[in-house]
């Protein structure tokens, strides 16, 4: 394929989610010849792709509404001059799409990560502002790519990206997840049932901690622990709760993951029970070392597992069907290994940074093809 130029925005200040996606894919695209370049926050951000070599340009992205950093944008990408701009997120997407509008021979793509019919703003009235300003700078944008088929379709059901011009591209799972495995312990060691994520309403742990509760009084000699790693406003809420249902001994809260890899290759089983869930990046990370996943029926939780065959869906807000399905699965070994094996399968034949960054090639060899076709129509 033919060398292509591309910049990179990221509006995100942490290393984690849009930022860690964006930097694999750069990483993928220059090992496949590709010329890469980013526009990044200052500090960690900017730190880890200096590091792996990307050449970065330092912004600071502050409100959305912000004429001088257009400006600051459009300057960079005019004296970088690339064939494609790919914004991430929300507010690399506002800025960087308007920064490029008046530079026509410049391709566009986008990428959307959170909005399903599942996620919601609390605010009425900065959601209506989110989804309005994604209709408006959908006529500067030749390709939108929904990390999910839960986002491509809450995309095109909105009016908010054209079919035809809106594919599905997953975020990619690091190849050393796809290395290595989970440990297998002796049967007298307990089972890890490991959740990771931030400590909202939204990500269903009081749920969990209920289903762990019903599964003690069903069986108080089934061999299990739980870790709960992750922060966020309902940390001492969730400690209380802990202690309320006498599962001090059972259940273990973590604020941070250092070492992702060696803290999810000790988990048996990995428990989203989300009300909303846009990329399913972690889950994907502990489905590649064969960790079983048993997940809530929404979002991109939905479209990875498939129920039975690669992991186990319960519906939300029952924690009795969750205690049900994590009883049942400690109990029949042959069920879990096949539903590993099958876990592990997916994430390699589908996820791999390398699958993924070959499929984002041809995405942006289209977006190259419609903006050309553009610009011939508006020369005739």
């Amino acid at each position: 394929m033919k060398k292509i130029k591309v910049v990179q925005i990221v509006g995100e200040k942490t290393m984690v989610g849009i930022a860690r996606h964006v930097l694999l894919l750069s990483k993928e695209l220059k090992k496949q010849g590709h010329d890469v370049s980013a526009i990044v926050t200052p500090g960690p951000v900017a730190n880890q792709f200096k590091k792996s070599k990307i050449p970065c340009h330092c912004v600071k992205f502050k409100a959305f509404l912000n004429r001088r950093l257009y400006h600051e944008i459009r300057d960079i990408i005019a004296s970088i001059k690339p064939d494609i701009v790919h914004c991430h997120g929300n507010q690399a997407g506002w800025q960087g799409r308007l920064a490029v509008r008046r530079l026509p021979e410049i391709a566009v793509v986008y990428s959307e990560y959170h909005f399903t019919k599942d996620f919601s703003i609390r605010n009425p009235v900065w959601r209506e502002f989110h989804l309005r300003s994604m209709t408006l700078l959908n006529q500067f944008t030749d390709i939108t790519i929904a990390t999910s088929p839960s986002i491509k379709r809450y995309l095109i059901s909105r009016g908010l990206s054209r079919r035809n011009r809106t594919v599905i591209l997953p975020c990619p799972v690091e190849l050393r997840f796809l290395k290595n495995k989970r440990y297998k312990k002796p049967e007298e060691v307990p089972q890890i049932i490991g959740a990771i994520g931030s400590l909202n309403p939204h990500n269903g742990y009081l749920w969990l901690l209920q289903a762990l509760f019903l599964m003690r009084k069903i069986d108080k000699h089934s061999n299990w622990r739980c870790q709960i790693i992750g922060s966020g406003p309902l940390k001492k809420t969730i400690r209380k709760k802990i202690k309320k249902l006498k599962l001090t001994k059972h259940v273990e809260m973590f604020s941070s993951l250092p070492n992702p890899l060696s803290t999810m290759r000790h988990f048996t089983y990995y428990v989203q029970y989300s009300s909303s869930e846009s990329t399913g990046i972690r889950l994907l990370e502990a489905m590649a070392l064969g960790v079983v996943p048993i997940c809530s029926d929404r979002g991109a939780l939905a479209d990875i597992v498939k129920n039975n065959k690669n992991g186990v869906l319960v519906p939300l807000g029952r924690p009795n069907e969750l205690a049900s399905a994590l009883q049942a699965l400690i109990k029949d070994k042959e069920k879990h290994n096949k539903l590993s094996a099958n876990a592990r399968a997916t994430v390699t034949k589908h996820y791999s940074v390398r699958d993924i960054g070959k499929r984002l090639e041809l995405i942006y060899s289209k977006a190259l093809k419609i903006r050309h076709f553009k610009q011939d129509q508006e020369t005739r």
